[in-house]
């Protein structure tokens, strides 16, 4: 997860304000007041309210004098130690635009006075602070050259040099600052404090780390060092048991920032302990509603829920609050390719990525994305890079992997499954995958032991118990094989792989009615209903379904069923297209088999290519006059063009071929409504 870099520049301004502190309390000690003579001859306009500015500074109402010495100003009275008060009291205030105005009135008066250098290496010093919190650093590294003439030794001008040195970037300049300070000052705690900033801004975290600590060790009730010193062992250090201890401390000295509570919920999400990671969230939203990383967590966890509609609705407040936050943009994503917006989900995990260089899950959905989109070549160079970057990321390896399965290479697979297994013993996905590399490459004993260790992680997937049985068929084990796929419907009832391969199985023992049942129940699976493991496994089992068609005829379901499974299997989803080379190869080695011209017309269509979709469709009929499902397709095919008497014609061959079909009732419905 990428780093949240803003809470580090606000630490940065904390330490200015720290820093900015000594020259406020400078001269605290100091009693002067504004004299004037009241016996001159005639009072002046401003006499009253600078006296009164007087009397109630003795009496140490600062604020009261403030409001008579600006009263006094409007008048006319101009003192040079009137603006400086004036200046430090609104420097204070952190109104720094009053703060500036009145020391730069009251600097040249000072200067002519000649009389007291302390006052005016305050005036430097504090419109030195000044400036650097306006961002005028040129101004401000000026005052501090100035105020630093007057007294080269002192410790808060050179750390606040050193705050500017570290704002502008100059880290090096920072460090060798704050160092000096140290030598003369060991206890000031605020140098360290610096050195930690610039080597996190270096990406020297262990460095960091050691001063933060250092600081503390002084200073252990400053809960922004804490909180900067949980986040550096969060996210970049991996070591979340530690940050959260310094978390921890964080919400204990201040129990209403929210940002400790984000984090806090992040590290709880990580570990999977979602109810306190869900408190945490909550109680970082109570004191803060726009923090974005508890909105992440917040969409997350309903995610997790399944409650998408919750979900997008956080991560699209986190997308108004930051627009180019990485982690919203990534999560919007993930909801678009949930959805099947795979065009929309690619561009949002691209932009995350390029936020995000590093942001490796983006990286991998990215990928992942292309390759559902057909962009193959693009989707591996995007993984390979994903692996190269991240060689210890197991997804990355397990992605690759895939794609490289389902383009129909399984040997190039194999070796990131086992990349992706030896850094995830857990998971039963590398287990599953290699299984299938090894059935593929007919090595059924060694197919067997990964699928069982599949199972061992995952024993409840219909996916891992349809292989498994699978195996267990071509080992010779049909009794395991049909316990297996049994298991499978009862934890999904509607997974089509397993209901399929059932009913052969059930067709071999000659329990045809136990056969015409599955087939009947795969058939009623509404369009966009049937389950699928993963992405892919929809093209897999539609490329095993091709190439065992005649396992599917010879145990007893009529094609056109079949026909009407393919078509539920592909519908909206554009995945029958991409098996044209599959289906060309096909046609190339049975040419006198009706089936693959028909499954390549039927490609051909939901590409759109109609001209090369009724050529194979009336090569099938060729092939085989009497093969119906061929005339439905050429019956539709020419409806469709308002081609009515071919259509006609070829939706009466069916119904007199195949008068029991399942379909029969809907062709006749058609040929009702068709016009003359």
């Amino acid at each position: 997860m990428p780093s949240t870099k803003y809470i580090s520049s606000v630490v940065i301004f904390l330490i200015c304000f720290i820093a900015v502190g000594f020259a406020f309390t400078a001269d605290s000690g100091n009693s002067r007041s504004l004299i004037y003579d009241p016996l001159a001859l005639q009072e002046p306009s401003w006499g009253k309210a600078s006296l009164a500015g007087n009397k109630l500074w003795e009496e140490g109402d600062e604020a009261g004098a403030m409001r008579e010495w600006e009263k006094a100003i409007s008048q006319g009275f101009s003192d040079g130690l009137a603006f400086y008060y004036l200046g430090r009291y609104y420097a204070r205030l952190e109104d720094w635009d009053k703060a500036i105005d009145y020391l730069r009135k009251a600097k040249p008066l000072i200067i002519d006075d000649n009389k007291d250098p302390e006052v005016l290496e305050n005036i430097y010093e504090i419109l030195a602070a000044a400036y650097m919190k306006k961002r005028r650093f040129h101004e401000s590294y000026i005052h501090y050259q100035k105020a630093l003439n007057l007294d080269p030794d002192s410790s808060s001008l050179h750390l606040g040099l050193a705050n500017l040195y570290l704002l502008r970037g100059k880290l090096t300049e920072a460090e060798r600052e704050a160092k000096q300070v140290l030598v003369k000052s060991p206890s000031m705690a605020q140098a360290f404090w610096i050195i930690a900033a610039a080597a996190e801004k270096r990406g020297e975290y262990p460095a960091a780390i050691k001063f933060y600590r250092k600081y503390l060790s002084l200073e252990p009730d400053r809960w922004e060092a804490r909180l900067s010193l949980g986040l550096l062992l969060h996210y970049q250090m991996k070591q979340p048991d530690l940050a959260e201890k310094e978390l921890d401390r964080v919400v204990a000295l201040v129990p209403a920032d929210g940002r400790a509570y984000a984090v806090l919920g992040e590290i709880y999400l990580g570990r999977g302990q979602i109810a306190a990671a869900r408190k945490a969230a909550d109680q970082a939203l109570e004191y803060d509603p726009e923090n974005y990383q508890a909105l992440i967590i917040r969409g997350q966890l309903y995610l997790q829920d399944g409650d998408d509609s919750r979900a997008e609705s956080y991560f699209q407040k986190a997308l108004r609050i930051n627009p180019d936050g990485a982690l919203s943009i990534y999560w919007v994503g993930v909801i678009l390719f949930q959805k099947g917006d795979y065009q929309a989900a690619e561009r949002s995990f691209r932009r995350s990525v390029r936020l995000a260089p590093g942001f490796r899950d983006a990286a991998l959905n990215h990928g992942l994305a292309l390759e559902v989109l057909g962009r193959r070549g693009e989707a591996l160079r995007q993984l390979k890079q994903v692996v190269s970057t991240h060689p210890d990321f197991a997804l990355g390896h397990l992605g690759l992997g895939r794609i490289y399965y389902y383009a129909g290479e399984p040997e190039e697979a194999l070796p990131f499954f086992r990349n992706a297994l030896a850094l995830d013993r857990a998971s039963w996905e590398p287990y599953y995958f290699i299984g299938k590399c090894l059935y593929d490459r007919n090595d059924n004993e060694g197919a067997l032991e990964y699928y069982l260790a599949a199972r061992k992680r995952d024993s409840e997937n219909p996916q891992i118990l349809t292989d498994l049985a699978l195996a267990y068929d071509r080992t010779n084990h049909p009794e395991l094989a049909e316990a297996m796929l049994t298991e499978a419907l009862e934890y999904d009832p509607g997974y089509l792989r397993a209901m399929l391969r059932l009913g052969i199985l059930k067709a071999r023992e000659d329990d045809l009615t136990g056969a015409e049942r599955l087939y009947r129940q795969a058939l009623i699976i509404r369009p966009g209903d049937v389950n699928w493991g993963n992405p892919g496994e929809q093209k897999d089992f539609l490329v095993r379904m091709i190439s065992g068609v005649e396992d599917y005829l010879g145990a007893g379901i009529d094609y056109l069923s079949l026909y009407a499974v393919i078509k539920n299997i592909s519908r909206d989803q554009g995945v029958f297209t991409e098996l044209i080379p599959v289906l060309i190869e096909k046609v190339r080695r049975n040419p006198l088999k009706p089936e693959y011209p028909h499954l390549l017309g039927m490609a051909y269509q939901e590409k759109g290519d109609l001209p090369q979709a009724e050529k194979y469709y009336l090569r099938a009929v060729r092939n085989d006059s009497d093969f119906a499902a061929a005339h439905l397709s050429l019956g539709q095919l020419y409806a469709g063009e308002k081609k009515y008497d071919l259509a006609r014609k070829h939706l009466q061959a069916v119904l007199s071929l195949a008068p029991e079909s399942v379909m029969a009732p809907t062709i006749k419905e058609v040929l009702k409504n068709l016009p003359e």
